[in-house]
């Protein structure tokens, strides 16, 4: 079997166990500080997609410092497209979750690959299942306005991906602080050992 086909075989199955190991979860109410966040906070209620509702939307979060602005919107869009089914909400949250586990993977993926690792695919494949399958990530995806949070690590996901996709500069001589010699360490080191 080549190993693009084998590769979609394996993402099947950890879709389908994903959503089944999800199922019931799914089907839960709102709770702990969901209601306040979401049932009673005027600015989830959006009835139109304009620019100027979708910018009240963004910005009605009292939340931290922030007030999680982006929270808010994808609120605010479940609210539009579903209303205030929890199940929708949920679903969204697993959706997100299952988008962090591609970045999970294709950041184990390159790190693996770059340190040359035998089956980095595989081992890659290995970390985001068990990222993604694991009981600690239960209570970020079932519990609706702690997993958009999920958003945030997606975030720090693509910065690191982003960060080891950078070519490294290549020295063209060098750095004459930094260069070892016969009697000891580089200056820096030694100038600095001395402050100690």
């Amino acid at each position: 079997m080549r190993t693009s086909a084998l590769a979609a075989l394996a993402a099947f199955v950890v879709c389908t166990l994903l959503a089944a190991l999800y199922a019931p979860g799914l089907q839960g109410g709102f709770f702990f500080d969901d209601e306040p966040s979401i049932l009673y906070a005027e600015g989830v209620r959006l009835d139109r997609l304009d620019a100027s509702s979708l910018r009240e939307a963004f910005a009605s979060g009292r939340s931290g410092p922030s007030g999680r602005p982006v929270a808010q919107l994808s609120f605010a869009l479940n609210y539009h497209f579903s209303g205030f089914d929890p199940f929708a909400f949920k679903a969204t949250n697993l959706a997100i979750h299952a988008v962090c586990g591609v970045l999970v993977f294709l950041l184990s993926l390159r790190l693996y690959a770059a340190s040359r690792v035998p089956k980095a695919m595989a081992l890659a494949g290995v970390v985001a299942v068990t990222w993604l399958l694991h009981p600690l990530q239960l209570t970020p995806v079932l519990h609706v306005v702690q997993p958009r949070r999920i958003g945030e690590r997606s975030s720090n996901h693509q910065l690191c991906l982003a960060k080891l996709a950078k070519p490294k500069p290549v020295a063209n001589s060098v750095d004459s602080s930094t260069s070892t010699s016969s009697t000891g360490p580089p200056s820096h080191t030694r100038s600095w050992s001395k402050n100690l």
